[in-house]
């Protein structure tokens, strides 16, 4: 499960926030992940549970929004949202596509907490 790699690398990257910001802790993640990431966004929020345990981090929320793919199709000229794991028109079937959203895998915000008042990072 490579999920928790990725959990453990979005750790990292919010730690060092965290500590750029001396901030006391971490109230919320918002992540994107595209469906077409090649993520599963239930994977990684199970890895999260278990990246967190005995952390800074076990009472942080971890909110992950699936950002659905979105093509521009070079054939047709329409942007269209396929159904499936593989990018194609669905207007036309074609191939010949630009791929505009659907990989993302981002940390969107990161709510900070200190004594209980929160900021956003």
């Amino acid at each position: 499960m490579h999920e928790l790699s990725i959990a453990q690398s979005i750790m990292e990257r919010v730690e060092a926030l965290r500590a750029e910001h001396d901030a006391a802790g971490i109230a919320s993640v918002q992540l994107q992940v595209g469906t077409l990431s090649g993520v599963d966004p239930y994977a990684l929020e199970m890895a999260f549970s278990v990246a967190v345990e005995g952390t800074l981090y076990a009472a942080t929320r971890w909110d992950i929004q699936s950002i659905p793919a979105r093509v521009d199709c070079r054939s047709c000229g329409k942007t269209t949202t396929p159904d499936g794991p593989f990018p194609i028109c669905m207007n036309c079937d074609s191939t010949d596509i630009k791929i505009v959203a659907g990989r993302e895998l981002m940390i969107d915000t990161i709510e900070v907490g200190q004594n209980e008042e929160t900021d956003h990072v």
